[in-house]
């Protein structure tokens, strides 16, 4: 295949396209979620592609030495030229007057359809404009655009990138198309025909087509092409007249004036975008976004000022008698946000620890009647947030407040699980030491020697067969 016809933008488009990809799969790759996504994404979209080929190859016509033998012979010419391992299955299909055709994969098999409007060309003594459509769909099919598009499919989530390499891939197809049916007249008159029909073409000035649209060159239109697969027939046309020995004498290139006001306009979108991440960040950490956030999930006015670590606040409200085991959306009550309070130790990094506030407002609360052993709407007891938190002093204020350590979750698991899956000796140690029981099994039939057997955590296993 001459190279010359490869447009030089869909080889760049292509490797940026591919980097891009690579570098999204292994993004997905490295997470279960990810993967689920990936597949689930790639499933669905193929099947749904796959139905719609399949109603195509059900209801189209197949073209076939003896079903339109003169579009057969068309497609088996021009196959042999570009050499062609196999002659692509041809379908034509009734489009209710849209112009248009296009190259895909049917399983292994390579498959060209063409929409009736443009089948008729045969019939209307336009055999090589339609030999132009043919030769670019089978141009499509021997630079493997299609299967290049299925394998970059994750690169095409990037804004604008995989239009930019299907509009590069448009000009190569037509450039190759051109010069496998040597006719440069008609290969224009089948573009004019997509942009006017089959009737009104005839009549185009070619000139003056191409150079009102080269006026067209303000934002709007050059940013809706962004958003377009294919390039605008005007460039099309004018494409293959250049590289064929016609030039013409308009420019489609953005003025200096359209660069720097894309330019500009890009530049202050980037600031917006990295103002409002900044800004937002920043509100986050305000108590006026805590309240917000708080007061959209049925929280309470004791919850806000423990959300807060406004400890004066939540004596006040003590005193006032408010309920102390009121509960919000989640089935938390101001217990849980004692425990789960935390203090920004570095003002870019949130580091979890067990701070003196969180300390002070579990003893504030259970002396005043918050109950120890309070379950969420999820079936977790109170008691697990403090233990996956590696909170010990929380821990053991709770237990001395009658936290009963021998609960279930929904999946059958007491507190002494928790301090196994986290790992922390000196809790589970700890709740040992106050008459967890060892022996109780979860709803695997598991109990926290087999976890920790599972975890092949030989200090783990030891502590524990300590109080066997």
């Amino acid at each position: 295949m001459n190279k010359e016809f490869i447009s030089q933008k869909e080889k760049i488009y292509f490797w940026i396209l591919l980097s891009s990809s690579i570098l999204l799969y292994v993004l997905f790759l490295i997470s279960i979620v990810g993967i689920f996504i990936m597949v689930l994404l790639f499933l669905i979209s193929g099947f749904l592609f796959l139905l719609t080929l399949g109603q195509i190859r059900t209801n189209g016509i197949k073209v076939t030495k003896n079903q339109f033998p003169i579009i057969y012979n068309k497609v088996e010419k021009i196959s042999a030229d570009m050499e062609l391992s196999t002659i692509p299955d041809v379908y034509i299909v009734q489009s209710q007057g849209i112009l248009n055709a296009f190259a895909s994969k049917f399983f292994r098999k390579n498959m060209i359809v063409i929409y009736s409007e443009l089948a008729d060309l045969i019939v209307e003594d336009h055999e090589s404009e339609l030999s132009f459509v043919i030769a670019h769909e089978l141009a499509h099919i021997k630079r493997n655009h299609v299967v290049k598009q299925m394998l970059l499919l994750p690169g095409n989530w990037i804004p604008f990138l995989g239009n930019a390499y299907s509009r590069a891939c448009e000009y190569t197809c037509d450039m190759m198309a051109a010069h496998y049916i040597k006719d440069l007249e008609a290969s224009k008159n089948a573009l004019t025909i997509l942009a006017v029909g089959k009737k009104l073409y005839k009549d185009v000035n070619l000139n003056d087509y191409i150079f009102e649209a080269s006026k067209e060159n303000n934002f709007v239109s050059w940013f809706s092409e962004k958003f377009s697969t294919h390039p605008t027939l005007p460039k099309r046309i004018a494409t293959i007249q250049s590289k064929f020995g016609e030039p013409y004498h308009y420019s489609f290139n953005t003025s200096a004036k359209m660069k720097l006001a894309i330019a500009g306009l890009l530049s202050f979108s980037i600031l917006i975008i990295i103002g409002g991440i900044f800004g937002f960040q920043a509100f986050q950490n305000t108590s006026i976004y805590s309240n917000m956030m708080l007061q959209t999930e049925g929280t309470t006015p004791l919850m806000l000022a423990v959300s807060n670590g406004d400890i004066e606040e939540v004596k006040d409200l003590l005193d006032e008698g408010v309920d102390i085991n009121a509960v919000d959306a989640d089935g938390w009550t101001a217990l849980h946000y004692a425990i789960s309070w935390q203090e920004y130790m570095d003002e870019y990094e949130e580091e979890l620890v067990e701070s003196p506030t969180n300390i002070e407002l579990v003893k504030l609360l259970l002396a005043n009647g918050a109950d120890p052993n309070i379950v969420d709407q999820y079936g977790d007891p109170i008691i697990t947030f403090a233990i996956n938190q590696g909170f010990f002093e929380s821990t053991k204020l709770l237990v001395n407040a009658g936290a009963n350590l021998n609960i279930k979750d929904e999946y059958g698991e007491s507190p002494l699980f928790d301090a196994v899956y986290m790992e922390d000796i000196s809790m589970v140690q700890f709740l040992l030491e106050n008459e967890a029981n060892i022996y109780l099994e979860n709803s695997d039939g598991q109990n926290v020697i087999d976890i920790a057997t599972e975890y092949k955590n030989e200090e783990m296993l030891t502590v524990l067969k300590e109080y066997q």
